[in-house]
């Protein structure tokens, strides 16, 4: 994830316990995606995370958290960040490259923890980023 704006989690976390991107499961089963997710220590208390998936409800990383935690949430009374896939184009006339946007402040760089793609992506990073400086 590489920060491009200024956003206060803090200020999230004041108005619920948990924040971050929904992760929708089966059966109105959900979780925050492991990638942005944020948690008020004083609001959820000395509760047993666990951050396990749970393919069972087709959960993904953190699904476990389910029964201890999101479970007694209501989904309906709580805002989530927002992703939007967003075309980037260098000045430098590289490849553009549709990119995901998490909360308008983050831009996730998808596919580097577990490939060998991490230099490519780097140039092409590298140069957005210093285009916008």
């Amino acid at each position: 994830m590489l920060p491009i704006g200024n956003i206060s989690i803090i200020d999230k976390l004041q108005r619920q316990p948990v924040y971050g991107v929904a992760n929708p499961g089966n059966n109105n089963y959900w979780n925050l995606w492991a990638g942005y997710c944020f948690f008020d220590y004083a609001q959820i208390g000395e509760r047993p995370l666990n951050f396990l998936y749970d393919f069972t409800r087709y959960l993904d990383t953190g699904g476990r958290n389910w029964d201890v935690l999101y479970e007694g949430l209501d989904i309906k009374n709580l805002d989530f960040a927002p992703l939007a896939d967003r075309e980037i184009k260098l000045e430098s006339g590289a490849t553009a490259r549709t990119v995901q946007f998490v909360d308008d402040q983050w831009i996730h760089i998808g596919g580097i923890s577990y490939n060998n793609n991490f230099d490519e992506k780097r140039v092409f990073f590298t140069e957005y980023v210093s285009q916008m400086i």
